[in-house]
């Protein structure tokens, strides 16, 4: 009874997740709609075309590759050939970028199926490389079979309130995985580990038994490799920020990717994996906890503007702070033009640049006839127009003439871009009585 209450209780501890609207019309109400919903802010999951998530649906192996590559931001691709997929298939890309970044193995004869949840359960511990030494797994009585690795992993999600299992003590790590499940793991997971792998397959500290034909150059490029991956392994990774950690990570995988093969690997091969390590660490940056935003503002011609600024409609100063998080920049011109987009604020310093429509500094005018009226009638180039029609009894509008060029209405205001000097005359006719 202990050992039940002990795991009931880490349910109510679990990280929280901050949650958003969502547009999907069968998760509200779901045990999982946090997750589904915070998943898909970060864009690891989609719906489908008919705006459902069918959070009960099994989770097929190619589903979760990809999610796996968005959480990782896993991209580059190995060129296996696959007997039974065909080059348009939509998740080729995706078993291939999985078979580089290393978390599954290669298999020509592939064949996509749902996933088993302890074959889920390996993928993440392998990335973040979980350890358990307690032997936690040994709550759910029905894993006794499953490799060392593998309860391992179990074991680790398990102590971390990642997984719970069943009521009756058991983990049924042979049996499928729903979307809503997955959502859970790897919401929680992103939240408690972060988006960087931490893989502890890597080579040995030096190239041992090499081969007595090899090129020395060769060999002392590849004792070079292995050094700078041994450094990268001594940096803390949690210092910089999410995206320059990632690429470090990416470079490093490669790199032990290289170094495992047992072919002879080109020297190019080798030289570029050393630089790709040297451009990420010289790229690596470090958080800050407000970080700077910097607007650079120009005209179609490049020239800069003079412009105020407003974040979530407060007055903004060019270069000062905010939290991360997700904001509406507004940018409004001397001239009126102005351009609205949202900026994600992270761990680094942003700079976003806008382009507004020129408008020449001389002012053009407008001319109106009879029964029409406008709040002004000099603008700039491109200036937005309204022009109110004031209809006089017992006639209707005809339509307007617009330097000389005929516009029918349908209501009684005409609304505009100005481009250059206008004339506007209303036409209207005696309404006839029947």
């Amino acid at each position: 009874m202990k050992r039940a209450f002990l795991f009931v209780m880490v349910i109510f501890f679990l990280i929280p997740i901050k949650t958003s609207a969502s547009s999907y019309t069968d998760v509200d109400g779901h045990w999982a709609e946090e997750y589904i919903n915070y998943i898909n802010e970060k864009n690891f999951i989609e719906g489908f075309g008919d705006n459902t998530f069918r959070p009960d649906e099994t989770l097929k192996k190619s589903q979760i590759y990809k999610i796996i590559n968005r959480l990782f931001n896993f991209t580059e691709k190995s060129n296996t050939y696959f007997k039974y997929i065909n080059e348009d298939n939509w998740f080729l890309n995706e078993l291939q970028i999985a078979i580089e970044a290393g978390y599954i193995d290669e298999d020509i004869y592939f064949k996509d199926a749902p996933i088993k949840r302890i074959d889920f359960i390996d993928i993440i511990g392998y990335l973040y490389g979980l350890e358990d030494n307690s032997d936690n797994y040994k709550y759910f009585t029905d894993i006794e079979n499953l490799k060392k690795d593998s309860k391992k992993y179990v074991g680790a999600l398990l102590k971390d309130g990642i997984l719970e299992g069943f009521s009756d003590f058991k983990l049924l790590p042979e049996s499928t995985l729903s979307r809503a499940q997955a959502a859970k793991i790897i919401a929680i997971c992103e939240q408690k580990y972060g988006r960087i792998p931490n893989i502890s397959k890597t080579p040995t500290n030096s190239i041992k038994n090499p081969d007595e034909n090899q090129d020395p150059e060769i060999l002392q490029l590849k004792n070079r490799l292995l050094n700078l991956t041994s450094e990268v392994n001594s940096i803390n990774l949690s210092e910089f920020t999410n995206e320059s950690a990632i690429e470090l990570n990416r470079a490093v995988m490669q790199a032990n990717n290289l170094l495992l093969r047992s072919d002879n690997i080109p020297k190019n091969e080798i030289i570029r994996a050393i630089e790709d390590i040297e451009k990420a660490k010289r790229l690596l940056v470090h958080k800050v906890e407000n970080a700077h935003l910097y607007v650079e503002i120009t005209d179609e011609r490049g020239f800069p503007v003079d412009a105020d600024l407003y974040i979530n409609n407060e007055s903004f100063r060019n270069g000062d702070t905010l939290k991360k998080g997700r904001y509406l920049l507004k940018v409004v011109a001397r001239d009126g033009s102005s351009q609205s987009t949202y900026v994600n604020m992270g761990e680094q310093d942003k700079r976003v640049e806008i382009v507004l429509e020129y408008r020449s500094n001389e002012k053009i005018t407008l001319s109106l006839g009879d029964h029409l009226y406008s709040d002004k009638y000099e603008y700039y180039t491109n200036e937005r127009v309204k022009i109110t029609i004031q209809t006089p009894p017992g006639y209707e509008l005809k339509n307007l003439l617009v330097n000389g060029n005929p516009k029918k209405l349908l209501s009684n205001e005409y609304i505009f871009i100005i481009k250059e000097n206008t004339r506007i005359e209303a036409v209207f006719i005696p309404i006839v009585s029947i």
